[in-house]
């Protein structure tokens, strides 16, 4: 699936925003890539104190690589 966003609307797309939309659509894009890097830096913290404590270790995975594809991706 190609989701590449195209330089130009499909004109049987929607209709274009007003200039008070688009602001306002702006500044919720500003705040969810906020709200990622936020996510990010606690994901980082918390992949670091699992490595540091060795959680793989202490859940019965033989390495570090087994727990990241076992134990966070568990297949259900």
């Amino acid at each position: 699936m190609d989701r590449r966003i195209p330089d130009r609307p499909d004109p049987a797309g929607p209709a274009p925003l007003d200039r008070e939309q688009a602001r306002a659509l702006t500044a919720q894009i500003r705040e969810s890539i906020a709200a990622v890097e936020r996510a990010w830096a606690v994901l980082d913290g918390r992949v670091r104190r699992a490595h540091e404590g060795r959680a793989w270790i202490a859940l019965g995975y033989a390495s570090w690589g087994q727990y990241g594809v076992s134990g966070l991706f568990p297949q259900d």
